[in-house]
């Protein structure tokens, strides 16, 4: 009959030597319902481990004083948005003081960091990189248009952006960003990230949203929409869409699959189109597709909205 576990351990990611330290002798830490997604960790066998969130979480056990999780690891820590080409990455990132050992093991990839960028914070109890330090482990492996997102993720303190370990707390400040971009230097990726930075705003509400004006200014060329400004006319507030052109009377709302869904925000949607195009706005919708598949379609449809009222 199989010994169960302390009550600490149950259900959780835990370190054999935490296990051994309990009296757990170790023919129990090769039962079935173990599994070893990392040397030195046991986790329950039926514990998810596709997302990169589900991974760090497993190595947190593993972790010593002078670590952190850095990198696609520390981003997924923080619920900051990532291209779909890292979600089915098998491995960790971890950061280390420097003059310390770099860990190693299949998955785990490490780097140092120097004293004076070394910036710590916790997330749900799991030692990560700060914002900005996690930004900085990023750029390496992210294209302008990523980090731009993700610089947006940074800023918004909008309640709606999905996934954030913060919602309603913006993890940066358009200055600290600004100066994080200026002591990059002339390192590797400087170009890129000073765009990103540049690319920036506050109240995003999601991580498409960021996407489809990166899409209008980036790749269409086109004058920069404000991000979530009130539209009225008069006193009357006709609502507060994505992006819009106030001048031009153009509003940008992106769809995601939860207003297709969500029968009461379907109707709220409808409401608010019919209100806008009652007061002569243009209202353009963007889905998924329009953004995944280089968004021609809808930056034409967006040229079009612009010369009709001489934009």
């Amino acid at each position: 009959m199989r010994l169960p576990l302390p009550e600490e351990l149950e259900g959780r990611a835990f370190a054999v030597g935490e296990a051994k330290a309990l009296g757990i002798g170790p023919g129990r830490l090769v039962s079935p319902d173990l599994s070893r997604p990392f040397r030195g960790v046991r986790i329950p066998a039926d514990a998810a481990l596709e997302e990169l969130r589900d991974r760090a979480i497993a190595f947190s056990p593993r972790l010593r004083p002078h670590q952190a999780f850095g990198g696609l690891s520390a981003a997924a820590l923080h619920g900051l948005p990532l291209a779909a080409r890292h979600r089915g990455d098998p491995g960790v990132d971890l950061i280390v003081e420097h003059g310390r050992n770099l860990p190693r093991g299949r998955n785990v990839r490490a780097r140092r960091v120097a004293p004076e960028r070394w910036s710590i914070a916790e997330v749900d109890g799991i030692r990560t990189a700060s914002p900005l330090l996690t930004l900085e482990t990023l750029v390496a492996r992210s294209g302008a248009e990523e980090l731009g997102v993700i610089a947006d993720a940074l800023l918004t303190a909008s309640r709606r952006y999905p996934g954030l370990s913060a919602p309603g707390r913006a993890l940066a400040t358009a200055g600290e960003l600004g100066a994080f971009a200026d002591a990059w230097g002339r390192r590797p990726g400087a170009e890129k990230l000073r765009q990103a930075v540049a690319f920036a705003r506050e109240g995003v509400d999601s991580p498409m949203e960021s996407r489809l004006r990166w899409a209008i200014v980036m790749v269409g060329g086109f004058p920069e929409p404000l991000v979530g400004a009130p539209a009225y006319e008069g006193d009357l507030l006709l609502g507060t869409p994505d992006l819009s052109y106030p001048e031009l009377r153009i509003a940008i709302e992106y769809e995601g699959d939860q207003h297709r869904v969500d029968k009461r925000r379907w109707r709220e949607d409808v409401a608010r189109k019919r209100l806008f195009e009652a007061w002569d706005w243009i209202v353009l919708r963007a889905i998924a597709d329009d953004i995944h598949h280089g968004a021609q379609r809808f930056l034409a449809d967006l040229a079009h909205a612009r010369s009709t009222r001489g934009g």
